[in-house]
């Protein structure tokens, strides 16, 4: 069925992306099974196979080994295991985290912090990256840890990854990278980009919600956040989901195999909205587009009320967002916004567009004019 010109089209793909038919099959067929996989009877073992299926096959599509995986709930779970428990066996040393963290990360760090961990805050360049002498300067204090996401989810800025792993290491940190905005946008070589641990959500690239990646480089052992089971080599206690896991492997190969496609075709239409509303009057770009993600478009518009306009284009059919969906109930200017420079006001006044394979350049035109038509009746008055 196609969409009508009345359908809402969906340009949130950040937040979240629709959960494609093949995963949904995988989930479907697996979950026919009833045995829970640690279990030793028969249907235990059946359900095990499949969880077990299911790593080997998300492992094999990033190029690691299946126990350098662990499922979990998803990255905000992961990212918080990563910092609390790391971060809270660093004694004396300090956590080295960018001021553009999800906030995932930035929760967790702002609680050691308050315990009394020492944290390095990097400070971006104000196109949204974190240049390797930032890290250079902090990491002249003994630092156990670095955490510093891929690419970011709000201004879609890319980190030089490899260049700050190398700095980390030299260091004798470990690296930790969020990649939750990359498969199936960005190349996801972890050899190459020398992560010591990553955190990936099943539900950015086509999977189910609930289901999250967790690598950690082989020899790295996490203490568990969830206790009471040996689940995870008991690293995440609780019964496991070989459903969800297995509609993750699946997304996730397509992902992988497609994503030279898709991010030719995300650039495309990143290009096309910001090529049609560049001439709005007090228009900020975030981030550097063309070198950041293809999935991300972020602008500011200076003297319009940004709930208002979120608010007229949603009545529009135009789903965006301000930022990030873990914060965007709170309405509160992001901390991403305010890192770069602006002030509360450019902040609020902010939408992020974020594209997906199911988007057309048909909607696209739609979505600029719309914007054009919310900045006008979302004006603040002089």
């Amino acid at each position: 069925m196609t969409a009508s010109a009345s359908d809402p089209v969906f340009f949130d793909h950040a937040s979240t992306t629709p959960l494609r038919q093949e995963a949904l099959q995988a989930y479907l067929r697996a979950s026919r099974e009833v045995g829970n996989p640690a279990s030793l009877h028969q249907l235990g073992e059946r359900a095990r196979d499949l969880l077990e299926e299911a790593r080997e096959r998300c492992a094999q599509a990033l190029g690691l080994k299946p126990r350098e995986l662990l499922f979990n709930s998803g990255a905000s779970e992961g990212n918080t295991q990563v910092l609390l428990g790391l971060g809270g066996a660093l004694g004396t040393k300090q956590l080295a985290v960018s001021r553009i963290e999800h906030s995932s990360v930035v929760v967790p760090a702002r609680r050691l912090e308050a315990q009394g961990i020492p944290v390095a805050w990097l400070q971006p360049d104000r196109a949204g990256v974190v240049r390797p002498g930032a890290l250079a300067e902090a990491l002249r204090r003994p630092t156990g840890l670095v955490s510093v996401m891929y690419a970011n989810n709000e201004i879609g800025s890319v980190q030089p990854v490899a260049e700050l792993a190398e700095l980390a290491h030299a260091a004798g940190a470990l690296l930790h990278c969020d990649m939750v905005q990359c498969p199936g946008v960005l190349p996801v070589d972890l050899s190459a980009l020398g992560a010591d641990l990553a955190t990936f959500s099943a539900h950015k690239f086509g999977g189910p919600r609930g289901v999250g990646l967790l690598y950690r480089r082989r020899g790295i052992r996490l203490p568990p956040l969830i206790l009471g089971g040996e689940q995870e080599d008991g690293e995440r206690a609780g019964t496991q989901n070989p459903a969800g896991a297995l509609a993750c492997a699946v997304a996730l190969e397509l992902a992988v195999a497609e994503q030279v496609e898709v991010a030719a075709q995300l650039r495309q239409l990143q290009r096309a909205l910001l090529s049609a509303i560049r001439d709005l009057p007090g228009l900020l770009v975030n981030g550097s587009p063309e070198q950041g993600s293809p999935k991300v478009l972020s602008v500011s518009l200076a003297g319009v009320h940004g709930e208002s306009l979120l608010m007229q284009l949603d009545l529009m059919g135009i789903c965006a967002s301000v930022g990030s969906a873990c914060a965007a109930l709170a309405m509160q200017p992001s901390h991403v916004l305010l890192a770069l420079g602006h002030s509360q006001e450019l902040a609020r006044a902010t939408i992020r567009f974020s594209f997906g394979r199911t988007n057309t350049l048909a909607e696209v035109e739609r979505a600029a004019r719309a914007l054009r038509e919310a900045a006008k009746s979302s004006a603040l008055q002089p």
